[in-house]
């Protein structure tokens, strides 16, 4: 039973590095949209962002399914939570990359940004990126240097962010109100995208250091060597400790499948079930 559920554990952990994959691929594509002007990709970028949709909504159903049908324990049930959470960030990153795109349709055939700018959206653009492609192996693979990496990629875009201010503030900006509007918003747009992708990172970085997808392999193979530990220990008439019960201070995780559709549901804004009478 257990190793079902860290197996369907894992696959959710696997849709979410997928889903990080996507939408740094996205904001990429949207990048280059923005600085070539681009429309067919822009159009792309924008229609694509509805497969994201799709996979938040698949790994939610998943995880609600498998929270109500499995009865995880504290342990697991974090780190199905830590995933699930992820999922949502995952997707706000996809529109966050479709927002970029959006801002060249608007503006097409003009271009959106100055030419000024340029070189330094096209870093900004390629280091947001990069943070959701760390998120994904730290997701994936866990791993302190990966948690530095995706810290530094982050602080490198927020500069790049924060230092656009003074440029459009300067009296000498020469290129109108609405071309300074356009690039604060993407800029702001690139800067919450390396903002969420580092927060999938960091949650799976506290909940499962060595990678959220790792876990189950050696906890099944804890399991068995502790089996085989009791067995030892019956066989030479040895006492055997027996575990702690649940903490009676967690209530939902004693309470049934209901319990747990319902905690679940408060984490994602989902629907629960009602319970059915008996």
């Amino acid at each position: 039973m257990r190793d079902v559920f860290h197996d369907r554990r894992d696959a959710l952990v696997l849709d979410l590095a997928a889903m990080c994959d996507l939408a740094g691929r996205a904001l990429l594509d949207a990048t280059r949209a923005l600085l070539d002007g681009d429309a067919g990709l822009a159009r792309r970028v924008v229609a694509g962002d509805r497969e994201l949709d799709r996979a938040r909504g698949a790994a939610r159903h998943g995880g609600q399914v498998l929270l109500a049908t499995q009865s995880p324990v504290a342990g697991d049930l974090r780190s199905v939570l830590a995933v699930l959470r992820g999922v949502e960030d995952a997707e706000r990153m996809g529109d966050l990359a479709r927002h970029v795109a959006e801002a060249v349709l608007r503006r097409h055939p003009e271009p959106v940004l100055p030419e000024v700018l340029r070189d330094r959206f096209e870093r900004l653009g390629a280091l947001a990126a990069a943070t959701a492609g760390i998120a994904a192996r730290l997701v994936r693979e866990g791993g302190p240097a990966l948690e530095r990496e995706l810290a530094r990629a982050e602080a490198q875009v927020d500069a790049l962010h924060e230092s656009l201010f003074p440029v459009l503030e300067h009296r000498a900006w020469r290129h109108g109100v609405p071309a300074a509007v356009d690039a604060a918003l993407l800029s702001g747009h690139c800067e919450r995208f390396a903002d969420h992708a580092r927060a999938i990172g960091r949650r799976s970085a506290q909940e499962h250091p060595t990678g959220l997808g790792h876990s189950a392999g050696r906890e099944r193979s804890a399991g068995r060597e502790h089996s085989a530990d009791l067995d030892h220990a019956a066989d030479v008439d040895h006492p055997v400790a027996v575990p702690a019960q649940a903490p009676t201070w967690m209530p939902g995780l004693r309470s049934g499948s209901d319990s747990c559709a319902r905690m679940i549901s408060r984490t994602t804004g989902a629907v629960s079930p009602r319970p059915t009478s008996r």
